[in-house]
């Protein structure tokens, strides 16, 4: 900012984007829903490394698609963690089926956030009688991701998927939308150790339930 002073008036000469550099990634933070998402990563236990070797495998080939999270490092994580109060890698119980069972309840008595499924690996559950007792499920929502589906979720939506995060095969998809700057919004997040379509089935079931419908006009699985 260039400030010169005039009596009896102030004329201030102000830059509204960048000055004396280049607009560049290495110059723009990440977005608040790429922070979103990252935290929600490292809240769940994946490994700050594997965060960042995920990110690392989609690096753009062309420097004109390089955007600020392919440029993430370890210290941009950790600030993460500390905005969100993000524990690190550090389990609830040494066993890991009981770990995740208790992070659920965790999540189940924050009122922000709505578990929509919940299905623990190895057994057979009565709410969830056609799901095989291998198949692990974990779906949840914010209340905040809720409304952000219900405001943007009638243009577009699109499911993402994040492979080999841990040694039990479990993948993430998440549910994202659009919103008015044209930036993807994380609004559910879905643990599955499978693809088939009655898993996918169940979990729009119960997207359903919990929003009243949603109707969009382009839907795209990647």
């Amino acid at each position: 900012m260039v400030i010169s002073k005039e009596t009896p008036d102030i004329h201030v000469k102000w830059f509204k984007t960048h000055h004396g550099h280049d607009l560049n990634p290495g110059h723009i933070g990440l977005t608040s829903p790429e922070k979103m998402d990252i935290a929600r990563q490292l809240k769940i236990g994946v490994p700050k490394r594997k965060v960042l070797q995920n990110l690392q495998e989609d690096f753009p080939s062309h420097p004109d698609l390089i955007r600020p999270i392919h440029l993430t490092k370890m210290i941009d994580l950790h600030n993460i963690m500390k905005k969100y109060n993000v524990d690190g890698d550090v389990k609830l119980d040494p066993n890991d089926a009981i770990s995740v069972d208790a992070m659920v309840k965790k999540i189940e008595l924050n009122k922000d956030y709505g578990v929509l499924i919940y299905k623990a690996q190895g057994i057979v559950s009565e709410d969830y009688p056609g799901v095989p007792a291998n198949e692990f499920l974990l779906a949840y929502m914010s209340e905040t991701q809720e409304n952000m589906l219900k405001t943007y979720g009638g243009n577009i939506i699109c499911v993402d998927g994040t492979h080999g995060m841990n040694g039990y095969g479990i993948e993430m998809s998440t549910l994202m939308v659009i919103d008015d700057e044209f930036q993807g919004f994380p609004v559910l997040f879905f643990y599955h150790t499978s693809k088939h379509t009655d898993i996918y089935t169940l979990l729009f079931e119960k997207l359903k339930e919990r929003t009243g419908g949603i109707q969009c006009k382009v839907f795209i699985v990647r």
